[in-house]
């Protein structure tokens, strides 16, 4: 199995300048791919195929979340082969996440697509299926949320239970919860330090998992209709 690993900055300013700018240029082009993919209303095996091959191309210059995420699912495709119209489905969420949508393909408007300019790329976040229990989970924060603060997050965490963190994610961090005003920055390699640290951990095989703050505000609803119901 191919894996990959993140790239820590180089000590020489001109090198991560450069690898920086080459990061962006490449993201840039795959952003545009994607939703040239997405804006035709459907995606089909060729387009599949094609996407596959310019990431694995370009995937020295790629942010290794983007990696961790496409690589796996397009390298399940054959050559020549005819893509299940599920699996299809899949993928489109999937180059939508990057581009900073969450709809289904079949839900995406032209006027979305065009909107996505300069939107920080969602597909770093891990989906959860079912309600969570914060009692007795190490949960870090990170960014800067639209609904909260950074303050009233952690104080949320505490009520619910759970042992919220203000700095990396440590062996024992569960969940890192992301502000919906992420940075722009995340399209070329600067995630920040505990974005970067939780995907490690990720890739080494930790069960850590990475939520936008919508995910969150879903599972604080879902945490206080179970309190009422109790009551």
């Amino acid at each position: 199995m191919r894996t990959y690993i993140l790239h820590r900055p180089q000590s020489n300013p001109t090198f991560s300048l450069s690898q920086k700018l080459e990061g962006r240029k490449a993201i840039d082009v795959l952003a545009g791919l994607c939703l040239g993919v997405l804006a035709d209303g459907e995606i089909n095996s060729r387009e599949a195929e094609f996407l596959r091959d310019w990431i694995m191309r370009h995937a020295a210059s790629l942010p290794e979340f983007v990696l961790i995420k496409l690589v796996p699912k397009l390298n399940v495709l054959r050559s020549g082969a005819e893509a299940p119209p599920e699996f299809l489905g899949e993928l489109a969420k999937l180059l939508g996440a990057l581009v900073g949508l969450d709809e289904a393909l079949s839900e995406t408007d032209s006027s979305d697509l065009v909107a996505t300019a300069g939107r920080p790329s969602k597909l770093i976040f891990d989906d959860l299926d079912e309600p969570l229990s914060f009692r007795g989970l190490e949960v870090v924060v990170t960014g800067n949320f639209a609904n909260f603060s950074r303050a009233e997050v952690m104080s949320r965490l505490l009520d619910l239970g759970a042992l919220p963190r203000d700095a990396a994610p440590t062996n024992s961090t569960s969940l890192v919860i992301a502000g919906q005003n992420g940075s722009l920055a995340w399209a070329s390699r600067q995630l920040g330090r505990k974005l970067e640290r939780a995907l490690e951990m990720k890739q080494a095989g930790f069960d850590i998992r990475i939520i936008s703050e919508e995910s969150f505000l879903a599972q604080l609803a879902a945490s206080e209709q179970g309190h009422v119901a109790n009551d």
